[in-house]
């Protein structure tokens, strides 16, 4: 929807600058006008979401939503933390869902980085929410049974659950027909509920196409374009930038003309960054667009920048082959081996230099109340300190991240009055 330049409300000059300071390759940045409300995401079509303790929500349509604690970027999360939960709630694999939960330390913390951190790394999503999922689904189920108990005025030891559905003798209700009265029943101690014997699993370990549908969660929303990535953040009020930086490591601005990055349409700011040249506009193709336009206007001061071209640099690393390494530890004798009887197959790899870490976040800061962070990096609370900094003020104090990853940091500012300064 075209925003015109009374409805548009626009961040102070040193917020946007200081937020362009993160440094990531793209955000957007905005701030909604006094009176204005963000658009909500859920339809009123009457349905309720009541939540069973941290990770497992129902509602009264019938679906069950797992909250994930680590992002889903390509590795399948989204499928195998749900399954855990699903398995010991027997529940049906197609009544399951998924959301990215807030990042809240220490309820969504990974367990295998002590708890602390909420991150997603080192092949720990499923080994460190195996056990603790687990008994998220177990006391969901529990308090389903207690619920359908008081209902029914029989014995809980007489209910069983399966294939989603709840039942006792003549009586059987579906988990959304009893989610409201669930949320009234006291979640029991985890500790102490009795698990399945894996012998019994009907859903892990087992291939989702024999269940009759898609094996992965994420496949349908990623094709049919449903699902929503950080660069699809986009409510009224946010402007969009992009930085030209330097085609060489270490490259700084030594000056540049703006002048034709200004001249299109839709550009609102040009300003130096310590990492380039900053393009501020109403939308990402006018962001797109003014920084074409400058990138032949900079000229780049490369006094301390990598000169070398990629083959110098993998040249460079070949002849480290010839110089001997350090010696971690010694077990066999590996030479004899390599240069005994049979055939040697060797190949040499090459990839190119980039960081595994993702720079994709979203920042909402409510101006004199409260802030909340939308975050897609892979430790979900590792911009909370930053960008609360760069923003001025302290951390932000819940911050969530309900999009898949995507390269771009965005900072919404919502307030109590108009900003002051259209910078």
């Amino acid at each position: 929807m075209a925003e015109t330049s009374s409805t548009l409300g626009s961040p102070t000059r040193r917020l946007v600058l200081q937020v362009i300071g993160l440094g990531s390759a793209g955000f957007a940045i905005g701030c909604v006008p006094e009176g204005a409300t963000p658009a909500d995401d859920a339809a009123g079509n009457g349905v309720s979401t009541l939540a069973l303790g941290p990770f497992v929500k129902i509602s009264t349509d019938d679906k069950v939503t797992v909250l994930l604690k680590h992002i889903e970027f390509g590795q399948g999360v989204s499928t195998g933390l749900p399954t855990i939960v699903a398995e010991e709630l027997d529940a049906r694999w197609d009544q399951m869902k998924f959301e990215h939960a807030p990042a809240e330390v220490p309820t969504y913390g990974n367990l295998a980085f002590g708890g602390a951190v909420q991150g997603t790394g080192g092949s720990t999503a499923i080994a460190n929410s195996w056990e603790q999922l687990r008994r998220a689904g177990a006391a969901a189920r529990y308090m389903l049974v207690q619920a359908a108990a008081e209902r029914w005025g029989v014995d809980a030891a007489e209910i069983t659950v399966a294939d989603g559905v709840v039942s006792a003798g003549e009586d059987s209700a579906t988990f959304g027909e009893l989610a409201e009265g669930a949320v009234a029943i006291a979640p029991p101690d985890a500790a102490s509920l009795t698990l399945k014997d894996p012998s019994t699993f009907k859903l892990i370990g087992q291939e989702k196409s024999a269940t009759g549908v898609s094996a992965r969660a994420d496949t349908a929303a990623k094709i049919n374009g449903s699902a929503k990535y950080a660069m699809d953040y986009h409510p009224p009020g946010t402007l969009v930038a992009l930085i030209a930086r330097s085609p060489k490591f270490g490259g700084k601005v030594a000056s540049f003309n703006a002048e034709a990055s200004r001249a299109i349409p839709g550009v609102m700011l040009v300003r130096q960054v310590p990492s380039g040249v900053a393009v501020i506009a109403r939308d990402f193709w006018a962001a797109k667009k003014g920084r074409d336009a400058i990138l032949p206007q900079i000229q780049w001061n490369n006094d301390n920048a990598e000169m070398r071209s990629s083959d110098a640099i993998f040249e460079d690393y070949r002849e480290t082959f010839d110089v001997a390494g350090h010696e971690a530890r010694l077990e066999g004798d590996g030479a004899t081996a390599i240069g005994g009887p049979g055939r040697i197959i060797s190949a040499d790899f090459e990839f190119p230099y980039r960081s595994c870490a993702d720079g994709a976040a979203e920042l909402r800061r409510r101006v004199h109340a409260r802030r909340i962070l939308q975050d897609h990096l892979r430790f979900a609370d590792a911009d909370r300190r930053p960008a609360g900094r760069r923003a001025g003020s302290g951390p932000p104090s819940r911050p969530g991240h309900d999009r898949y990853p995507s390269c771009r940091r965005i900072l919404r500012q919502e307030g109590d009055a108009q900003c002051r300064s259209r910078g």
